[in-house]
């Protein structure tokens, strides 16, 4: 998985937007501190795990960062949907590309949230620019 994060992080990155990449690969302990530095520091924070959306680690990080007392960011899980128990079969890179895990896909996602915020924000005189943190499991 990790691959495929450093490839969307690419993507995104050749676009101008600066970009994070955590492997935090154990739900427990979860590592308070850094989601929430990194929660109050970026726009957006985008979570991809090969496991379904219950009681992943996106669940654990949005209940966290809902209870933050301060600004946080947004967050868009990239996750495996319930399909793949009702029978879903395919190579790995067909599953996630069905799921919009590919790199292209995923990138594209992160991208048009970002487009949009941007467009939504007023000009940073200074210049500054957006970063987006993408994380793993």
């Amino acid at each position: 998985m990790l691959e495929t994060i450093v490839n969307v992080a690419d993507i995104v990155a050749a676009e101008g937007i600066a970009v994070t990449v955590a492997s935090m690969p154990t739900v427990k302990p979860l590592d308070r501190d850094f989601i929430l530095n990194e929660a109050a520091r970026v726009p957006l924070i985008a979570i991809f795990e090969e496991h379904t959306r219950h009681g992943g680690f996106a669940e654990s990080v949005g209940l966290l960062v809902a209870e933050a007392d301060a600004p946080v960011a947004r967050l868009m899980s990239f996750h495996v949907c319930d399909d793949i128990a009702s029978g879903l079969v395919g190579t790995q890179k067909d599953l996630r590309k069905q799921m919009g895990m590919d790199p292209d896909s995923a990138a594209a996602r992160i991208l048009a949230f970002l487009s949009s915020k941007r467009k939504s924000m007023a000009v940073d005189p200074a210049g500054g620019g957006h970063e987006a943190g993408v994380g793993r499991r």
